[in-house]
């Protein structure tokens, strides 16, 4: 059982905590400010609007063409067209051209089924027109595999 001495006690006690408790909570939130007061001029000044010179803003250009083979100077109908490192492509249409937009300093990759892929750097060109070499083939063996059906015709019967 707590005696009146100890009841006295115990509640300054407490209020002493409570008073420095409130009093760092105070001190916490006023350094707080006071570091939000200080690094305000950075912020501003990291806000500046004005352009950086330095900075090369990559404007798209659209890139059009012919892709043909360098077996007949035939153009090649249905050859990919892809930007390199994205997933943006088009193919080429009956006449072989071919129409992209792309960044000015990226790269076009060419595709074709059984030709060699190529990989063109824009350079802010606006005009690229590709001839498209065959892949070289070698064969080890052929197979040949035939299917058909051929009617068995029953055993005569013994009379």
């Amino acid at each position: 059982m707590m005696n009146y001495f100890t009841l006295i006690t115990h509640f300054m006690v407490h209020r002493q905590e409570v008073r420095f408790f409130n009093l760092t909570v105070g001190a916490v939130r006023l350094f707080g400010w006071l570091i939000f007061l200080l690094s305000l001029p950075a912020f501003v000044q990291a806000a500046d609007p004005t352009p950086d010179p330095e900075l090369k803003i990559k404007e798209p250009v659209t890139v059009t063409g012919l892709v043909t083979s360098s077996e007949d100077g035939q153009p090649l109908l249905g050859a990919t067209v892809a930007v390199s490192g994205t997933d943006r492509g088009a193919f080429t249409d009956d006449e072989g051209r071919y129409s992209i937009e792309v960044e000015s300093d990226g790269a076009l990759a060419f595709s074709y089924l059984d030709h060699e892929t190529q990989v063109v750097q824009v350079e802010g060109r606006t005009e690229i027109n590709v001839v498209m070499a065959p892949k070289a083939k070698v064969l080890d063996a052929v197979i040949i595999i035939g299917y058909g059906a051929n009617p068995i015709r029953p055993a005569p019967l013994p009379k």
